[in-house]
């Protein structure tokens, strides 16, 4: 995985300890050299997968926006687990 991402494999395992400290909670089941990830880190999985997806959206309306110059509002409804800080550094990251 991190050749993949093109980092080593120590500074991968950093940032999965400091994900895991922030969340609270292990995201993966380590069992000699096989992985698999906890219930909790299944539940990150999809929730940064509907993030990934929220942020092609917001990308997708807002360059059709600049196109038509429509002044047409932009709505995001979130959930009240996802906080606020959050949602506008992942709105702010997609309008960039």
């Amino acid at each position: 995985a991190a050749s993949l991402l093109g980092i080593s494999q120590p500074s991968l395992s950093m940032q999965i300890k400091n994900l895991e400290e922030q969340v609270g909670a292990p995201l993966f089941l380590r069992n000699g050299r096989s992985i698999s990830l906890t219930t909790k880190g299944k539940e990150l999985l999809e929730l940064s997968s509907s993030f990934h997806d929220l942020k092609k959206e917001i990308k997708k309306r807002v360059e059709g926006k600049k196109e038509s110059e429509d002044n047409t509002a932009l709505k995001i409804l979130v959930t009240r687990e996802v906080e606020r800080p959050f949602v506008a550094e992942v709105v702010s990251r997609s309008v960039k």
